[in-house]
């Protein structure tokens, strides 16, 4: 009987194109082999590397390539991650026009300074940047005509009411898509995001050697005599 699908890692793989990804994957590998002894002092092990050489092999399979055709899922998340885009471009332009609205209102609008501060980093996150607009919409209400001059005239808190629900359906709208799509493709989602967990690990355990091992007394904390192993960068 076969394992279940893991959600959080068909999450992760699926905004990679397969592609790029396995190339990228190769090269992490070759990293692996080359600096296996340094790497093993830090926890990756032969079973890890095993695990990567499978992934990469059913990455690199006739199946993975089908799946390619059809990707239904991958364009669902295209529109996630446009309304995800124009929502965090919002959030940078209130961010930075607050202090100036604030200013502005010269203390006639009760609302607290720190009244968009609320959610630090949002990341990637769909839930969380939704989150973060609900939060915020009875602050940014309070204070629109004096952030509209710094939104072009336009008042934010139109904007922001398109930009949540436009957030809530294309996320709604790529779990559908995923909901429907056949176990196998999403197997290869799957091993998308198993291939990028691999990637990350390894980029991290190649800095260890940085902060463990003292620099020769002619290298700096930045030269390859403090033992770093080059990193590996994933496709964007």
């Amino acid at each position: 009987m076969s394992t279940p699908v893991d959600p959080r890692l068909v999450r992760l793989g699926l905004p990679y194109l397969r592609a790029a990804l396995v190339e990228q994957g190769l090269v992490t590998e070759g990293l692996a082999k080359e600096f296996s002894a340094t790497l093993k002092t830090y926890g990756w092990s032969d079973t890890k590397a095993k695990s990567l050489r499978a992934t990469i092999e059913l990455l690199q399979s006739a199946e993975a390539t089908q799946a390619d055709q059809r990707d239904d899922a991958r364009t669902a998340h295209g529109g996630e991650l446009a309304a995800k885009a124009n929502a965090k471009a919002f959030v940078r332009k209130l961010r930075l026009a607050w202090p100036l609205a604030l200013r502005d209102a010269g203390g006639k609008v009760a609302v607290a300074a720190d009244a968009i501060e609320s959610g630090g980093e949002l990341g990637r996150s769909t839930p969380k940047i939704i989150a973060y607009l609900t939060t915020v919409a009875p602050a940014v209400k309070a204070l629109d005509a004096q952030l509209k001059v710094y939104f072009g005239g336009v008042s934010p808190t139109a904007t922001l009411a398109q930009l949540r629900p436009a957030l809530e359906g294309a996320d709604t709208t790529q779990e559908l898509e995923l909901a429907q799509v056949p176990e196998s493709t999403q197997r290869i989602y799957e091993a998308k995001g198993r291939l990028v967990e691999a990637i990350t690990e390894i980029n991290t355990l190649g800095g260890l050697p940085l902060t463990a091992t003292p620099c020769s007394a002619r290298g700096s904390t930045r030269t390859s005599s403090c033992g770093r192993i080059r990193a590996s960068r994933l496709p964007q």
